[in-house]
């Protein structure tokens, strides 16, 4: 009888449904959970790493990749990594946004965490930032792309439950005497 219960309950529609849809979900997630980085344990920062940095003269800080940090310091002296604002949004177009907040740790110091909005890819961003120096510590990426190679996962998962429920199906119509 359970068996039956279950092959029945694997074929039925609703549950294609709900497992395609769980398994989508656990897809992305996993797929995303790859593209972090956990900076301050060890791993290195990623190419599209960010940082900003603020002018004295201007009210909206620039943008900056870690990778050219240490060119950036040589050329603008006067910038500081310190923001001079707790939070605030920089859009640049449509399809590129960047909303950060910074939190004082000390009046030297701050924990500034970026939240990257682009066309080609999303991330969040956390870095300790003083006067002079960045010290990055947590990135994660989500690109579109993890729901285009999460989408078959899914829909393999679920038609192999499905496909399971249908042989369990077809042994229990083939077994005679199953206690009905």
């Amino acid at each position: 009888m359970f068996l039956r219960f279950l092959a029945v309950t694997l074929c039925s529609s609703v549950f294609f449904f709900a497992s395609c849809t769980a398994s989508f979900v656990v897809g992305v997630n996993i797929l995303t959970s790859m593209d972090e980085c956990d900076i301050a344990a060890g791993d290195a920062p990623p190419d599209f790493f960010t940082v900003l940095a603020q002018s004295p003269y201007e009210k909206l800080p620039l943008r900056v990749t870690f990778a050219d940090m240490e060119t950036f310091k040589e050329m603008k002296e006067h910038y500081s990594f310190l923001l001079a604002e707790p939070e605030g949004e920089l859009v640049y177009s449509d399809l590129l946004r960047v909303e950060f907040s910074a939190e004082n740790i000390s009046p030297e110091e701050q924990m500034i965490t970026l939240n990257y909005f682009g066309d080609d890819f999303s991330a969040v961003m956390k870095y300790r930032a003083t006067d002079k120096q960045v010290i990055p510590v947590y990135s994660k990426l989500f690109q579109p792309s993890n729901i285009l190679i999460a989408l078959p996962l899914a829909f393999g998962i679920a038609y192999s439950m499905r496909f399971f429920g249908k042989s369990i199906k077809r042994k229990t119509e083939e077994t005679p005497g199953d206690g009905q």
